[in-house]
């Protein structure tokens, strides 16, 4: 109980000592721990791939889980490397920027070290390359270079009708020849 006035105490008596101009000055100074990169979810990165063609897409994960499969035009630079690689990076800070992993977990500590490196534009993909692949967006596969993409149980309203007409196509088609 005594800390806590005399504490209050101590506050009050500053802000009297400082002034209200001080005070709206220590206000406006940014939190050094406030975090400076957005957190947006596959669909979102799905739009901004989609939307903004200065986009600089970067793969944290090892060269090995990169080799299984990424997200087409992402740069592999594992988060071990990332500072050591820093020169593989746009030298435009206001570049935006997509950091994925393949969970989620270390595409934070690279999207704080970019921040940390004054990019003002980073944007981390939540849960990573699995919430990617788990909607169904399309990624390559190193040993195919070809783009993939999972089927999913939304498409199967439009895959059906399709694969009808196909069927009844070749049937008419056995029946005229």
């Amino acid at each position: 109980m005594y800390k806590t006035a005399l504490v209050t105490f101590l506050g009050i008596s500053l802000i009297l000592w400082l002034g209200p101009q001080t005070v709206q000055e220590i206000e406006s100074v940014p939190s050094l721990s406030k975090s400076d990169y957005i957190t947006i979810t596959a669909e979102e990165a799905y739009e901004l791939i989609n939307n903004t063609p200065t986009l600089f897409i970067i793969d944290v994960r090892t060269s090995e889980e990169y080799n299984q499969g990424y997200i087409k035009n992402a740069v592999s630079i594992p988060l071990s490397e990332l500072e050591s690689r820093a020169d593989e990076l746009p030298l435009d800070l206001q570049t935006p920027l997509l950091v994925y992993c393949q969970s989620g977990y270390r595409s934070v500590q690279a999207s704080q070290q970019l921040t940390s490196m004054n990019y003002s534009q980073v944007h981390n993909l939540d849960g990573g390359f699995s919430a990617w692949k788990a909607v169904g967006y399309p990624y390559v596969t190193q040993s195919t270079q070809v783009q993939t993409t999972q089927t999913t149980n939304a498409s199967l309203p439009v895959l059906m009708p399709i694969t009808v007409l196909v069927l009844l196509s070749l049937k008419r088609l056995d029946k005229i020849g």
